[in-house]
């Protein structure tokens, strides 16, 4: 593929990237592999992935579904650029610059919303899931993507905490992130109380990333990584939670 010769800011870069550039350095083709149990998952006519960043998930969605329509939305205007020059030849995929707390779109707008690994950075995570409520037609999900409370490096780092007597590590941490850091992280009970608590009903849940039980990228750590995450899925990084609007 050819790509323009333009330059543009990207997050956690000190000079400017082609985009060339910031598709080798973001690995989105990382996104349609690791990520693919929680992008089979997504299924619509129209579809709204809230908090898109550069599209790295809105691709993988859109590849996977070529006959729906799929928006990706972020707060931050220079993504939705990198976004809009990465995919503008992909026919079923477009972005827009919007804020979560007041999403431009109609009432019961769209068969399914993706909130991947975004509530975790935001000051009104309610706020946003009342607009995502607001947006969805009747029935339809809501396919969340956020921090395990669980991860074993929490759990673990946690545990030594309690048992030295200190302060809890805050959960504030990618602080190099123009986004946000993040702020919170939720055990699955507490955040199906959460979105129940705002209209949606339970669907299913399931865990997926990293276990984190290694050190180092080796290709033994990767194995034990495998292997761990394959035993006690609870430990992994990630939760996906599917819902449904009530």
């Amino acid at each position: 593929m050819v790509y323009n010769m333009k330059r543009y800011k990207l997050s956690g870069y000190r000079s400017l990237l082609t985009l060339e550039e910031i598709v080798k350095a973001v690995l989105i083709d990382h996104y349609m592999v690791a990520h693919k149990d929680i992008v089979d998952t997504v299924r619509g006519n129209k579809i709204l992935d809230l908090g898109c960043n550069i599209g790295n998930y809105s691709i993988a969605i859109a590849k996977r579904n070529p006959q729906s329509s799929i928006i990706g939305v972020d707060y931050e205007g220079y993504m939705i650029e990198i976004a809009q020059d990465l995919y503008k030849d992909v026919p079923n995929l477009s972005f827009m610059t919007m804020d979560a707390l007041a999403l431009k779109f109609n009432d019961n707008e769209f068969d399914t919303v993706c909130f991947f690994e975004v509530i975790e950075h935001m000051d009104d995570p309610v706020g946003a899931l009342k607009e995502i409520y607001r947006v969805l037609k009747p029935g339809g999900e809501l396919v969340l993507a956020t921090n395990n409370v669980y991860y074993s490096r929490f759990f673990i780092r946690q545990i030594i905490y309690d048992v030295l007597k200190k302060s809890p590590k805050l959960m504030i941490h990618h602080i190099d992130e123009p986004w946000g850091s993040h702020k919170f992280a939720w055990d699955v009970s507490t955040l199906c109380t959460l979105l129940d608590l705002n209209g949606f009903k339970y669907e299913s849940h399931h865990y997926t990333g990293s276990s984190g039980f290694y050190i180092g990228n080796t290709l033994f750590g990767k194995y034990l990584d495998k292997i761990f995450s394959a035993l006690m899925p609870f430990f992994r990084a990630t939760t996906v939670v599917k819902v449904r609007k009530g």
